[in-house]
């Protein structure tokens, strides 16, 4: 983070920027969590071409690494939000965080 100071969350978020919560940002979002509590949710499902995906995996098994698919899309959606931070924040009252940290939690279900 270099000199940089930055404010940090209660749970550890390094805060980028605070972005007012005012007019369209704020009617959008007031939209969504209308339509999220009122609508019916559903799960799409896609195919995608992941042959490149399986030559990664491959390419680092090779090295001696053991990587799985997890991994891989887990580390696409950190670098992701990186990149867009307007998807990497939260709202916090009136304004909008924008975070300088990724954070991405995964949960798996085993065999039990």
């Amino acid at each position: 983070m270099g000199n940089e100071e930055y404010e940090v969350t209660e749970d550890g978020k390094v805060i980028l920027k605070k972005i007012p919560f005012t007019g369209v940002k704020k009617r959008m979002a007031e939209n969504l969590v209308d339509n999220w509590q009122s609508a019916v949710t559903v799960t799409g499902f896609g195919i995608f071409d992941c042959t490149q995906v399986k030559a990664l995996k491959d390419k680092f098994k090779a090295e001696g690494h053991k990587i799985t698919y997890t991994d891989i899309f887990v580390k696409l959606v950190a670098y992701a939000l990186s990149e867009n931070p307007m998807m990497n924040a939260s709202i916090v009252g009136k304004k909008i965080e924008l975070y300088k940290s990724v954070n991405v939690g995964v949960a798996v279900a085993g065999p039990d």
